[in-house]
């Protein structure tokens, strides 16, 4: 087996660099918990009004049609609503404790901090931003659109330093990091407001080829260190990561 001399063990934190790191996770924690209530608020009104504009392509509305044979049947709109963004507190709680647990277990350790952050800010950023939160309060969508763009980078970059923090082989920090900046920048123009420009347009035809792309390189990568560079726990935890790659695709 190989192994990479430059995979080094974590330190220990100092008791400043313990404290600041602190800071930092509540805050942080402060912040996405803040800007998810404020989406999901939106989101809770959003879906309890007929679809009208470009979101009449996304079957997570509801047609006026709809919420009239809803209200027939005798369930209301806001159940609907509740159901959906109910889900979505869940989810997000969920990753809180997760990310909480992995914080405060291993504060030493740089990649269980990247891991916290970037579960704590996807989860928070996942549900997409409400079309009424562009209409009323522009700035928030913006906001919540670049947190889910930094959740998304972070998720991208996570695929490639799995188990130990460090791009393997070398080299393909040169190509990942381009591959990442590309989804990115899909993000930001999935956007009400750039999604309809002409880079919008050819982003949107693009992005199937930059998912196998990065589906094809991140599983490649996993397989690289499984065979050449990990130890006996390493190539358990890549196991757990494969099998959640290849079940999100099923």
């Amino acid at each position: 087996m190989i192994r990479d001399a430059r995979f080094k063990p974590a330190t220990r934190l100092t008791d400043q660099r313990w404290i600041f790191w602190r800071v930092g996770w509540l805050a942080t924690n402060a912040l996405i918990v803040t800007l998810f209530i404020i989406g999901q608020w939106f989101l809770y009104r959003e879906l309890q009004l007929p679809c009208r504009g470009i979101c009449q392509d996304d079957p997570f509305y509801l047609t006026a049609g709809e919420i009239a044979d809803m209200r027939a049947s005798g369930y209301a709109p806001k159940l609907y609503a509740g159901y959906q963004v109910g889900l979505y507190v869940f989810f997000f709680l969920v990753h809180v404790i997760i990310a909480t647990l992995i914080f405060r277990a291993r504060p030493e350790d740089r990649l269980a901090r990247f891991v916290a952050f970037a579960l704590l800010i996807w989860s928070g950023m996942f549900p997409s931003v409400p079309y009424m939160l562009w209409a009323e309060a522009p700035a928030i969508a913006w906001l919540l659109t670049i947190g889910g763009t930094v959740g998304g980078l972070c998720f991208y970059l996570f695929l490639f330093i799995f188990p130990n923090g460090q791009f393997a082989p070398h080299w393909m920090r040169w190509f990942a990091l381009p591959l990442t900046l590309w989804g990115v920048i899909g993000s930001l123009f999935s956007s009400p407001v750039l999604s309809t420009t002409s880079l919008g347009v050819i982003e949107e035809r693009l992005w199937p080829v930059f998912l196998q792309l990065f589906v094809l390189t991140a599983i490649g990568t996993q397989i690289y260190r499984y065979r050449r560079l990990s130890n006996a726990v390493e190539r358990q935890q890549s196991r757990w990561v494969l099998f959640g790659i290849i079940a999100g695709l099923s």
